[in-house]
Parts: structure tokens; sequence; C-alpha cells
């Protein structure tokens, strides 16, 4: 798995249609765990970009949803991020293990920076679509929920070495439904607005 931008791009493509190899291919990179951090740090800060982006750029929202966007401050939206992935990282990493996985943490790291990172490329194609044919878009977004679903599926499931990808996806989806109201419910403790983070 090569560094520069093309070479991404085609091994984002190449892990949304074969999510275990592209698993494999993340999981065979040796890195510092330092290093990891730092590259989940990059991708969640331009993940928050682009989330403040597409949200601009959004003709489908109401009035009050406007002046939420208007009123949002792209570093809060940054921090957020960074911490709803730095969340999946030690969920992913620790319920697997309760369930009898076998992953590392630093795995767990680079994978999730991995699945954010071919979600950024999504929400790429996503902006571009808004501006041009705003329909389009909105099948983006769809597809781009299939895709979180079974990239994080697949992921979790090469990550421990679980057989069953049935059985990891429900507790995903299950797992993922808790999170998200947890989070909420903190975020809104602190008054912090989820548009684009979750």
């Amino acid at each position: 798995m090569s560094l520069n931008l093309a070479s991404l791009i085609k091994d984002a493509v190449d892990t949304i249609r074969d999510p275990r190899e592209g698993a494999r291919k993340v999981m065979a990179r040796e890195m510092e765990r330092r290093q990891r951090w730092e590259t989940l740090l990059l991708i969640a800060v331009l993940s928050a970009v682009f989330a403040f982006i597409s949200i601009s750029l959004s003709t489908n929202l109401s009035d009050a949803q406007l002046d939420d966007v208007a009123r949002m401050n792209p570093f809060v939206l940054g921090l957020s991020q960074i911490f709803v992935l730095v969340v999946m990282v030690f969920a992913i990493h620790l319920i697997g293990g309760i369930a009898g996985g076998e992953g590392s943490l630093d795995d767990a790291i680079l994978l999730v920076a991995w699945l954010q990172f071919v979600l950024i490329c999504l929400q790429v194609l996503q902006i571009i679509a808004a501006v041009v044919m705003p329909f389009v878009a909105v099948v983006i977004g769809l597809v781009g929920l299939f895709v979180v679903f079974r990239l994080l599926t697949v992921f979790v499931a090469e990550l421990h070495g679980f057989r069953s990808t049935v059985s990891v996806f429900i507790a995903v989806l299950v797992v993922m439904i808790v999170l998200a109201t947890v989070i909420s419910l903190v975020f809104g403790a602190f008054g912090i607005d989820m548009m684009g983070v979750l």
C-alpha cells in the first residue's frame, strides 16, 4: 500500500471491492503506534474539513439547520471528529477482545483511520456531485452509509479473526447505536451540535 494520493485512492476503491484484502493490506503496514495515532488525527481533521464543506453546500436544510451551520465552529467539529474516531478505535478493540477476538490496538487504530479515509473519498465525490447534480449526491450519501457498515463489519471480522460476518454485523449495529446515543448525550450536555460528526 503506497502513500501517494493516486495509489491511496486506488487502494480505497480496491478496499470497497474487496474489504477483507483491504483490511489485510492495512494491517500488514509496519508503523509505530505514535505514527498510527498521528495518521488517525490527520484523517479526523480532513474528515471534519470535508464534512463542514459538505454541510455548507447542502440545499435541503431547514432554517434552523442553516442557523446551526452559520454558528458551527470548525475547530469544535474537528475535536468532535477526533473524539468519535478514538472512541471507535477503543470500542472495536475492547469489545472485540471481550468477545474472544485477537486483534491488536495498533491495527484497530489503522483500520479506523483507513475506513475514515475511504469515507472521505466518497465525501469528496458527494461534494462535487452536490454542485453539479444534487440528486446524485443523495445517492452517494446512501451508498456511503452502506459502505460504512460493510467495511466496518469486515474490518472487525478480519481484525479479531471472527468467521461469521453476520454476527459481527449485528454486534457492530448494536454497538454503533449505543455509542451514537451515548456520544449524542455527552455532546448535548456540552452544547455541541452533532451535525457533521455522526
